[in-house]
């Protein structure tokens, strides 16, 4: 057991620090952009007012994340929660099953948190669910943020 504990924890500091990467790099590339943009004489006005940001952008420093919300068993989830990342609230001891609104290609990285207590929870994740185990209390409220990839 523990050392499926230290296993899970590794594993969020990896994705954690490749999720920190991947930010550097997206914002190299938002910046050189934005030089790009600059050098052709688009300002941010303009921009806004000509161009749709899509979903999954970065607009002030922020990830703006988008799409339809996983249903859930053994909890409620909270409003603007997604696939990728959101909350949700224990209504009973015991297991909260996230059912994504999409199907994974590959099943995602998870890093879940139980913000409420300092109990021990870990996650079983598939292609089409997420599965928080634990000793949570009803009420407590667990974040938890999934990551894909295309490989396997």
């Amino acid at each position: 057991m523990l050392r499926t504990i230290r296993n899970y924890l590794a594993a969020g500091a990896i994705v954690a620090l490749l999720s920190l990467w991947g930010s550097m790099l997206i914002d190299q590339g938002l910046e050189t952009a934005r030089t790009t943009l600059r050098n052709w004489g688009i300002t941010p006005a303009l921009a806004q007012q000509q161009f749709r940001l899509p979903n999954g952008t970065q607009q002030e420093n922020h990830q703006l994340v988008a799409g339809s919300q996983p249903t859930v068993s053994g909890g409620t989830i909270a409003n603007g929660s997604t696939d990728m990342m959101g909350t949700v609230t224990a209504t009973n001891a015991g297991n909260v099953t996230l059912t994504f609104a999409t199907a994974w290609a590959v099943a995602p990285f998870c890093v879940i948190t139980d913000n409420s207590s300092d109990e021990i929870v870990w996650a079983i994740v598939s292609l089409t669910t997420l599965t928080i185990h634990g000793s949570s209390a009803q009420g407590d409220k667990i974040s938890y943020l999934c990551l894909g990839t295309t490989q396997n």
